[in-house]
Formats: C-alpha cells, structure tokens, sequence
C-alpha cells in the first residue's frame, strides 16, 4: 500500500508551516509521496508564492493551473498520481490541512487498519452529522473509534482511496467551485467531497486511537497552529469572504437540493444525536 499526503496552502501561510510539513516527514510510517498544490496565483488575494527552502526541500511541489479553493488540498491530487501511474486499487491519500501539527503513528495507525480491511471506505479523524434542532442545523460531532459520519473533517485528516473517485467526481467539483452563485459550496470542501462520497456509497467512519490517531490527541497536544485560528481560516470566515462554517453549511445544503444533487441526510431532533451538538 502506498499513502500519498496531501494539502494546499496560501501565499502568506506557506512560510510558517514548517511544524506542519516536520509532522509529516518524521511520521514513524514514511509516507510514499508529500504534495503541495498550489496555483500559480492565489485567488483570493490575487498574491503570488515565495517558496520557502524547507517546503521545496521536504515536498513534491504540484504547481496547477486551477485553483478549486480548499479542495485543492485533494482534486489536483487525483489527477497527479492517475499521470503518475499510481495503483488505484493499492494508493490512499490522506488529506489534511496546513495548521495542524499532526500525531506521529497518524499514517502508520491508518496503514493498520487498511491492512486489516481493504473495504474502500473513508476514515477522518473527525466528523459530525447534520441535526435540525429548534428550526436550526446544528452539528453533531461523533469522535469514537467506527462512528459513522455524514461530514468528514479536513483539518483531523481525511484517509480516502485512490479507486473511489469516478469519471463523474471532477465535473462534479467544477460545478461546485466554479461561479458567484457556488462562492459558499467553493468554501466548504468538507460538505462537497462527503455529499460525492454518500452520492457513491462509501462509508465514512472515525478513527479514534487514543495516544497515536485521534481528534483529542490534537487537542490535549495542543497540535492547532496558532495560525489556525486567525481570520483567514474558513471556520473564522476566511477575512470576511464568508460566514463561519456553522452559517455556511445550510446554504450549502440548500444549493446541492437545489440542483437535486443533495445526498447527505440531515437528521431530526428525535435522534440521539441531539446530544452532541457543537
């Protein structure tokens, strides 16, 4: 099995994620390839990338002519390793964010349990179902070991197979990033990548191994860069272009049943996961 580590980054980010990029080269697992996508220019900011010696001498640097926002931590990634020859039956990226400083067994735990069950499946660090409750979508995070999610959460890691991802899955993220009316869907690549897994039927589970893979072990570690909660991260409002997740992700919804494209369930307040809301 090969793991691929994947993620994306902005111009006036790139310089302080060393921390980040020291978490993934000292993995006690090696990874089998480390790639940055990043457009030639930032969208966002409209700022071209000074690349730091420490990112071009610890990544494979994957410079790409469309920015998908978030999602390029992933949708340039498919394309890469398919040119590259990779293995799609034997090829797993792992997917993640660039101000996290991630555990050390991460890839070597998640190598375990593919060596165990070569199901294809999606396994997150994290994860949360949509609940309305009091006329609102609220979220409702599941954090132990094989919870089923609806949401698999980017920033504690997202651990997908190569062979999930079908001919229908880049035009599908083109409709979705591309256009004013999609600017919320083009933030939110969490919702967008799980509604194309449940669109397909692969399960999405937690992974939780207390003191080598789990969500707790980056909060106790205090793994969350200081950078992670500045205003330019997406859960803040990515510097005023949106709302925070939790505004965001019912108008994201509500574009996908607009375009009858809307595969994630939304549960009722009768649910036991009532109870885990945040």
């Amino acid at each position: 099995m090969k793991f691929v580590v994947s993620f994306t980054t902005s111009p006036s980010r790139i310089s302080k994620i060393k921390p980040m990029i020291d978490s993934i080269i000292t993995q006690t697992k090696p990874v089998d390839l480390f790639l940055l996508n990043i457009p030639h220019v930032f969208p966002r900011t409209g700022e071209k990338y000074i690349i730091p010696d420490f990112v071009s001498k610890s990544v494979t640097i994957n410079v790409v002519e469309k920015d998908y926002g978030p999602a390029t931590k992933l949708v340039p990634t498919i394309k890469y390793l398919i040119d590259n020859d990779y293995d799609k039956d034997d090829t797993y990226i792992v997917y993640l964010d660039d101000d996290i400083e991630y555990r050390p067994d991460m890839i070597n735990v998640l190598n375990f349990l593919f060596m165990l069950n070569k199901t294809p499946r999606v396994l997150c660090g994290g994860g949360f179902h949509f609940v309305m409750h009091e006329n609102k979508i609220r979220l409702a995070g599941q954090r132990k070991h094989n919870d089923d999610v609806s949401i698999v959460e980017g920033y504690a890691s997202v651990c997908v197979p190569l062979s999930i991802f079908e001919e229908d899955f880049l035009p599908y993220i083109e409709k979705y990033t591309s256009g004013k009316e999609m600017k919320q869907c083009l933030l939110s690549d969490d919702v967008i990548f799980s509604n194309y897994y449940s669109k397909h039927n692969i399960p999405m589970n937690v992974v939780s191994y207390p003191g080598k893979h789990s969500i707790q072990d980056l909060w106790s570690n205090k793994s969350i860069l200081e950078y992670g909660n500045q205003t330019d991260a997406l859960h803040c409002g990515a510097s005023g272009l949106s709302g925070t997740n939790i505004d965001r992700y019912p108008i994201v919804l509500d574009i996908l049943k607009k375009h009858k494209d809307l595969h994630i369930k939304v549960y009722s307040t009768n649910n036991q996961l009532q109870q885990q809301f945040y």
